[in-house]
């Protein structure tokens, strides 16, 4: 998957980063089944000694949702202030999810594809719902599938702006180097393929 890689220059130190982002944020608390929300800020954190988590909090598109990019950042002493080094991607679990998920509906699907052609080549009795849903079906899912993980863009640019807003503002920190702009006539195709 590509990434936009961004750098920032924070005029806090190291240890001041991390102070700001635990008195400003609230902490991710693993739970297996949690049914409360908690915490009432905006940005959710899982903090370590020289690298941070960042994700917003949802409320209406689900709080457990694995399939939103988070802010991986990694902190770093520089003369001044502090080097911020990040990106936003989706957690690992996720992607393999999807890798898995997608291998899966495709092997499904060819057999469930081949299995009714060939009944029909031998002229076995087939009916019309096992042909409708043995070519139809499958397709549709792993096409659905890659659609919506593509459809993401458009709901994750406020999500990702208002993070990158927290660090520049809570975290006293310019942008010193933004990632370049996407372009492209057929972007959107060779993305299909960034899974």
């Amino acid at each position: 998957m590509s990434r936009d890689n961004f750098v920032f220059h924070s005029a806090l130190a190291p240890d001041a980063v991390i102070e700001t982002l635990r008195r400003t944020t609230d902490t991710k608390r693993e739970a297996l089944f949690s049914f409360t929300r908690r915490g009432t800020r905006q940005i959710r954190s899982l903090i370590g000694t020289n690298a941070f988590i960042l994700r917003r909090r949802r409320y209406l598109r689900g709080e457990g949702n694995d399939f939103t990019r988070r802010f991986y950042a990694r902190i770093s002493p520089e003369s001044g202030g502090t080097r911020i080094e990040a990106y936003f991607d989706l957690p690992p679990f996720a992607i393999y999810f999807m890798r898995v998920w997608l291998t899966a509906m495709v092997l499904i699907g060819t057999f469930l594809f081949m299995t009714t052609l060939s009944d029909i080549v031998r002229g076995r009795h087939v009916t019309h719902h096992d042909i409708w849903l043995n070519f139809v079906a499958p397709p549709a899912i792993v096409l659905g599938g890659i659609l919506l993980s593509k459809f993401d863009p458009f709901l994750r640019q406020l999500d990702e702006d208002y993070i990158l807003q927290y660090v520049q503002e809570k975290l006293v920190a310019r942008m010193v180097v933004a990632p370049p702009p996407r372009t492209g006539k057929f972007r959107w195709i060779r993305s299909l393929f960034e899974i």
